[in-house]
């Protein structure tokens, strides 16, 4: 019972997972770059996702982190942002032909 009530919950967490970036594309496509510049969504988007993650933090237990993995954490975080975000975000300016 338990297990299939776990299947159940990660289905869900998965369609809202693909809900949220099909969505997530739509808005960027529609707002850029006319209303906002890419590099300013970026930074909203990444603001909005550390506030978030902030709040849920202040609801679980704490753990220690090494400060060896606490670099590694903001290499891997400027490599997304850089690789992932920004070029996703400015590709979506690009017309196709």
């Amino acid at each position: 019972m338990v297990r299939k009530m776990f299947k159940t919950w990660a289905h869900i967490a998965l369609l809202a997972a693909n809900i949220i970036y099909g969505v997530n594309y739509s808005i960027a496509k529609a707002v850029m770059p006319d209303q906002i510049k890419p590099l300013a969504l970026v930074a909203l988007r990444s603001i909005s996702a550390a506030g978030l993650f902030w709040i849920t933090s202040l609801f679980l237990p704490k753990e220690k982190v090494s400060r060896k993995d606490l670099f590694y954490l903001l290499a891997a975080h400027f490599l997304e942002l850089l690789l992932t975000r920004f070029f996703f975000s400015s590709g979506l300016i690009i017309p196709l032909r």
